[in-house]
């Protein structure tokens, strides 16, 4: 009796890649008879997955694809194979900030990657702002400002910079408490206050304003109040009748004078 073949009945493909992913080959293994294969050529395409960058390599993902029993099948494989590009650095020398203008610090640039580093060989990633040194603060009004003793208002300073960058404010260079003065935006406005101008001797003073981004010095002059002083009521009588004495002493003085002249 002949019994009919059944026919192949194949399983899923082997896939068998080379290392750098540019060649592979495929399977087909019949589940009846393992002895019956099929190995067949398979195309390739490749795509980048990851770009590279100045540090790290860029991965590439490879694509088998072939067609067998009606059906195509498709594998895929990635390969860290696309070369780190290095960086293109370009070196920023350092700047002195100035009163009117920001400075900076030396720092390199890459124009791969749009990166900043603070050294030459790339290994400390840094911002655009970090490079930025604020300008140096700069005194707009105050310098050289009198204040008398009893008065209301305090003594006023303005200073061109952030307050962001204020630390601290010193007298004859002694840190001030924060109660002795208020400080406010605008660039940064600080007053001292009159209950502690009143302690201060009469006499100049100097004053620093401390900031992140540099120190302003000035000075200031604390006066006494000038007083009038007004005789007593007793003392106003007394300098009248001796001024009334003096005017009758002259007036007699006078006609005896006259009353010579006649009788010679």
């Amino acid at each position: 009796t002949d019994i009919p073949a059944t026919g192949h009945s194949y399983g899923e493909p082997v896939w068998n890649w080379s290392e750098d992913g540019k060649t592979c080959t495929v399977t087909f293994i019949c589940e009846k008879d393992e002895t019956h294969k099929e190995t067949l050529k398979v195309k390739i395409t490749s795509a980048v997955k990851i770009p590279a960058t100045c540090t790290e390599a860029g991965v590439t993902t490879y694509t088998a694809t072939v067609e067998f029993n009606g059906k195509t099948h498709t594998d895929t494989k990635d390969v860290a194979d696309i070369p780190a590009i290095r960086h293109k650095l370009t070196k920023t020398e350092a700047k002195a900030p100035t009163s009117t203008d920001t400075g900076n610090i030396e720092y390199w640039y890459c124009e791969v990657c749009d990166k900043y580093f603070s050294d030459e060989k790339a290994e400390h990633e840094i911002t655009l702002e970090d490079t930025i040194i604020a300008k140096l603060p700069k005194l707009i009004s105050g310098a050289n400002q009198e204040w008398t003793k009893g008065s209301k208002d305090g003594l006023t300073f303005k200073v061109d910079t952030d307050i962001n960058e204020f630390k601290k404010v010193l007298v004859d260079g002694k840190e001030l408490k924060d109660t002795n003065y208020d400080i406010k935006s605008g660039s940064t406005i600080l007053t001292l206050k009159s209950s502690f101008l009143d302690t201060l001797s009469a006499g100049k003073h100097q004053i620093c304003l401390e900031f992140n981004n540099g120190t302003i010095e000035a000075y200031f002059t604390v006066k006494v109040k000038e007083t009038t002083t007004v005789p007593e009521t007793g003392e106003q009588t007394n300098l009248y009748l001796w001024a009334m004495f003096a005017i009758a002493s002259s007036a007699s003085i006078l006609v005896l004078r006259r009353y010579k002249k006649y009788n010679r």
